[in-house]
């Protein structure tokens, strides 16, 4: 499956199962980390952190971006506590996250979630479903996700052992014990009354495309 036939596949998945219901079916809560597909005006890579972005941004990529429950500022998949911190280390210029570009939170993501997480070693796919995984609970939760599915010891910090055992580990193996360990993850939070349903949907949309970037026939 091409990456493109793979992310409109994904997406179709998450819109239907979004799509409204009859008003006899009762709604189920809200799933603010699932958003319908939005256009794409720009080429994207098929592999690589460009790819990513583009898939979580289809789900965490609108300019006010706060989830119901929240009450704090979100830009762009970027709160107002990861800007002040982003800001303090330098990895944007000093202004408020109202007047955060697209390409500001490009930059955060990739210093502080992409490449903290260690997506940037890792093969296409790998870094998908974790750097997907960082989105939704930070990059430090999804190296120790990382390091528990490698087997490996867990700090939180993405080394050369835990590149490597991941590196050795098949595929499709990582992908789906990596999106098992999310998935129990957000089952145990406070919020999971509110939130599985999307978070779920979102994880089986990152497993359709990872399967595609690593070559794997699901």
């Amino acid at each position: 499956m091409s990456f493109q036939t793979a992310l409109a596949a994904a997406l179709q998945r998450a819109s239907a199962a979004l799509a409204p219901k009859p008003a006899s079916t009762p709604l189920a809560p809200p799933s603010a980390p699932v958003a319908p597909p939005k256009a794409v005006a720009r080429a994207i890579p098929h592999t690589g952190f460009l790819a990513c972005l583009d898939f979580v941004w289809r789900f965490d990529g609108l300019k006010d971006d706060r989830a119901p429950t929240e009450n704090f500022a979100t830009a762009y998949g970027v709160t107002e506590y990861t800007w002040a911190d982003a800001v303090s280390r330098k990895v944007v210029t000093d202004k408020p996250l109202a007047d955060a570009t697209q390409d500001d939170c490009s930059n955060i993501l990739r210093v502080m979630y992409y490449n903290a997480a260690g997506c940037n070693q890792m093969a296409p796919g790998y870094d998908l479903v974790v750097f997907n995984n960082a989105m939704v609970c930070g990059a430090g939760t999804a190296a120790r996700m990382v390091q528990q599915v490698a087997g490996v010891p867990v700090d939180g910090r993405i080394g050369p052992q835990t590149i490597a055992a991941v590196k050795a580990m098949p595929p499709k193996a990582f992908i789906d014990a990596v999106i098992a360990a999310n998935l129990a993850h957000y089952a145990a939070l406070p919020t999971a009354r509110i939130y599985l349903k999307g978070w779920t949907i979102r994880e089986e949309a990152a497993r359709t495309l990872a399967y595609a970037m690593a070559g794997v026939q699901s």
